[in-house]
């Protein structure tokens, strides 16, 4: 949620923790079905992982034997674990325990190691001392512990689950199968895992009522709703530069387990009633789905929900309008949801900035101008559709917009704000962007976009960061062209309009145009 003014740092040492705990996830890029067997098998070393580090060290040496690999003896004439070795030498040399310590330092060094912007200049080229061990560094670089190091990881890991945390590997595999891709570094996956773990368990019990499980299986409801609005995360340990977009996988589950909870919900979850809280969730859930495929472009998920939600068997039926609603065509059916909900200054506020955030994260950051021009239309078109119903003015001055502050003034000015608070740095939602990738947007900006921003931007890069001289920001985000001519198009407008007038018919006149 939002409503904690430090969200945004609960979130990051989340997907820190986790990242130490498990390492960088797999990248996903097939199915859902797919993805969730990805995440299924990342897991599957520390399901097998022995418990002990004995047991550890006799299958290694076993698993050589039967490769017939060679296999070193000690000097006491016995087989010689490399294994063992490196565990020594980290326990005696580095003089740090199995434990989280150990996974911290080598996934600080594996995210160094495979970061492109190390070289960059204007960054660190090496690790602060509290995030690296000169022993842990050797040995990840020694050839001799190769094959050593996986199956150590994969030890620690797994006693680090288990002892650290109380949590089960092999549980948590299954409810990656069950549910869906779960990605432990959000924290609705966690939600999934405890309350799912908290009702399996509470079922063995006799005292168990329908009311205790019917409350807890809506945690899950809830987080599987996060995980679809939030769940597709991208995290850098290094700059802790952290945002996470809409994953689409988890679509499909919400309605997966929602018959298994009604058929344990009681009268609460009764299908005979005219309306139940599941059912209302549901058709939100689906709802909002339909929209957004909709309008990101997917007509054919549009359609395919669309159908889902007029054929669900648990339709409340306390609405007459609804059924009625829900027949109309998909482009009609869009237009009238929004128009319910944009009312609520939240809602338009969130569709605004989630459009906007689509088209530069995704539209211009993947390289998809489809995406870019689709999302920028749809922006505009919500801010459109709040303002015509609550396009008021405030008492204190009636030339200012109530909204002016989140809508903006102009949508040039709202476009605008959104994308500064992306490359300057700043927190958006579940967003936050470092300098290399704000680099690499700027430049996939278009250039009218640019020269909005671009002295703005200058100001608060270079305010907020030591490291960022005037030079590197020029190399970063080369000035546009035409800046020279859009300043001083500027100042010769200051005292003709207000500022967002002046920005908007730039904007829009450029936007006609053929980018350079």
């Amino acid at each position: 949620g939002y409503a904690d003014d430090a969200n945004h740092y609960y979130k990051r040492q989340v997907a820190r923790e986790w990242t130490y705990v498990l390492g960088e996830p797999p990248r996903l890029d097939g199915s859902s079905e797919q993805n969730r067997e990805t995440l299924a098998q990342w897991l599957q070393p520390l399901v097998e992982a022995p418990a002990t580090l004995d047991e550890v060290a006799a299958l290694e040496i076993a698993d050589r034997i039967e490769k017939e690999l060679p296999v070193e003896n000690g000097p006491d004439g016995q087989p010689l674990s490399l294994v063992k070795e490196l565990a020594q030498r980290i326990e005696r040399d580095a003089k740090i325990p199995l434990d989280s310590t150990l996974l911290r330092f080598v996934e600080m060094r594996k995210a160094w190691i495979n970061a492109w912007y190390i070289a960059d200049q204007g960054f660190k080229n090496e690790l602060r001392d509290t995030e690296r061990n000169a022993v842990v560094d050797e040995c990840m670089q020694n050839i001799r512990y190769e094959e050593a190091w996986p199956r150590l990881l994969s030890f620690v890991r797994r006693r680090v689950l288990i002892d650290e945390f109380n949590m089960e590997p092999e549980r948590m595999q299954r409810y990656t199968r069950k549910y869906g891709p779960m990605d432990w570094r959000h924290a609705g996956t966690h939600a999934i895992y405890w309350a799912s773990r908290g009702v399996e368990e509470g079922l063995e019990r006799q005292n168990v009522s329908q009311f205790d499980t019917l409350n807890t299986d809506r945690i899950v409801m809830h987080a599987i709703q996060e995980l679809y609005r939030y769940g597709a995360i991208s995290f850098d340990l290094l700059t802790d530069e952290y945002f996470a977009l809409t994953n689409f996988d988890w679509i499909d589950p919400y309605g997966d387990v929602l018959g298994e909870m009604v058929a344990r919900g009681g009268v609460a979850t009764d299908p005979d009633r005219v309306y139940t809280l599941y059912s209302a969730g549901y058709e939100n859930f689906l709802k909002d789905v339909v929209r957004v495929y909709y309008n990101r472009g997917d007509l054919t998920n549009a359609e395919k929900y669309h159908k889902k939600l007029r054929t669900f068997a648990g339709l409340n039926i306390n609405d007459s309008q609804l059924v009625e609603r829900l027949t109309l065509p998909l482009a009609e059916l869009v237009e009238e949801e929004l128009k319910d909900r944009i009312t609520t200054p939240h809602v338009a506020l969130g569709e605004f900035e989630s459009a906007l955030a689509d088209a530069y994260l995704r539209g211009l950051g993947e390289g998809k101008p489809d995406v870019f021009k689709r999302q920028m239309e749809y922006a505009q078109k919500v801010r459109q559709a709040y303002l015509s119903l609550q396009g008021t003015r405030t008492l204190a001055d009636p030339e200012t917009l109530r909204m002016k502050e989140y809508l903006g003034e102009t949508f040039a000015d709202g476009a605008a704000r959104v994308l500064l608070r992306f490359l300057a740095g700043g927190s958006f939602g579940e967003y936050n962007l470092g300098p290399n990738q704000s680099a690499l947007l700027y430049r996939r900006t278009p250039a009218q976009l640019q020269r909005v921003i671009y002295d703005a931007l200058s100001a608060l890069v270079q305010g907020r960061s030591q490291s960022i001289t005037p030079e590197v920001f020029a190399q970063m985000f080369p000035a546009p062209p035409g800046m020279e001519e859009y300043r001083a198009q500027i100042a010769q407008v200051e005292s003709q309009s207000d500022r967002a007038r002046r920005r908007q018919v730039e904007f829009e006149k450029d936007a006609n145009r053929k980018d350079e």
